[in-house]
């Protein structure tokens, strides 16, 4: 079991720090402290609303009187490049026998530095981005047994991992170990334990690595039912290509569409405004009818702004005017959503 330490620097909170955050909710090994000095002294939950527990700090030094076996880089900056400013605490973590695991697209291991330290101390480095060369391939067309669901989002940093997620925590409430996320990020990945860094793959073969993911969850992780986690946004600027790649190489079932009510423009690209929810279900399902017909079973509400009797308006007004199911997984759990899932793969 690791024991987590995870940097932050200068950018813990809910979304300057989503690996940070998805490890502090759902991981199952604890994260036992956060490192950035610009919030010293504070609770993780005094800046993301969880983690009350566990404390802020600023350097490797005072993490290590909680006993940590792993510092994992916790945000992953546009680019992918490990901060200059952080190269002095990965070197104090190597030298204080740490592990270090990074989500980055600039990896550890191809860092001299990093890699004689890391032989010196006796320490690991690991990179979730590298993919395994088998994954760069064009699709075959050739569908699996599994009944597949994309969960996809309106903009990237809006909740896919998180709600994969929570449908997963559902199942294995309900001891289904039949449902199996596909991870394509490096969040998702530290979590589950397997999976692809989709946004690392060449371009050309990024819908043949997706066929290929969900085709082992079926086949390695026995799942009948396979969520696979979505990745940027059909409206995205810099991150459409992912989703598309994502939705025709997944050629899903069904699909799931995060949606936050507060966002009504890409973040960082404000000109870029969203649609209304009801447009984006139909681009969904148009858009991936052009592989193969799938439509959208359910959306994955972020209430997190609102009051309770706020948030069941809202969810009612959406189910009235869609004919889905509507529901915030963080704040309810993934139960709804999950059976509405099991109730449409029983109809495959």
């Amino acid at each position: 079991m690791r024991r987590i330490v995870v940097l932050a620097e200068g950018s813990f909170g809910p979304h300057t720090s989503k690996t940070a955050t998805g490890l502090i909710r759902f991981s199952r090994s604890p994260v036992v402290a956060v490192i950035d000095s610009t919030k010293a002294g504070h609770k993780a939950s005094d800046y993301i609303g969880i983690g009350e527990d566990i404390p802020i700090v600023a350097s490797i030094e005072e993490a290590m009187q909680f006993e940590p076996t792993t510092l994992i880089l916790g945000t992953s900056p546009m680019g992918g490049r490990i901060p200059d400013e952080w190269r002095k605490i990965i070197v104090d973590a190597i030298t204080h026998g740490l592990d270090v695991e990074s989500g980055m697209h600039q990896f550890l291991s191809d860092d001299p530095e990093f890699v004689e330290l890391s032989k010196k101390y006796g320490t690991r480095l690991m990179d979730y981005r590298k993919v395994p060369p088998e994954y760069n391939r064009i699709p075959d067309m050739q569908d699996t047994d599994g009944f597949v669901v994309l969960v996809a989002g309106l903009d990237s940093n809006i909740g896919k991992m998180t709600t994969a997620v929570e449908l997963i925590r559902a199942a294995e409430r309900l001891g289904r170990d039949d449902v199996v996320m596909a991870p394509t990020g490096q969040t998702g990945i530290m979590l589950e334990g397997w999976g692809i860094a989709i946004d690392h793959v060449l371009s050309d073969f990024l819908a043949g690595a997706v066929e290929l993911l969900v085709r082992k969850a079926v086949t390695e992780h026995h799942g009948k039912i396979v969520l696979v986690e979505g990745q940027g946004s059909l409206y995205h600027p810099a991150y459409s290509g992912v989703a598309l790649g994502l939705m025709h190489g997944s050629r899903p079932n069904g699909m799931i569409l995060v949606y936050n009510p507060k966002r009504k423009a890409i973040r960082k690209f404000e000109t870029v405004h969203l649609p209304p929810l009801k447009e984006a279900v139909y681009h969904h399902e148009l858009i991936a009818s052009f592989i193969k017909p799938s439509k959208v079973i359910g959306i994955s509400v972020d209430t997190s702004d609102m009051d309770r009797d706020g948030a069941e308006k809202l969810l009612n007004d959406l189910e009235m005017e869609l004919g889905i199911p509507a529901s915030d997984p963080i704040r309810d759990g993934g139960e709804k959503l999950l059976q509405t899932i099991i109730q449409e793969a029983e109809r495959k």
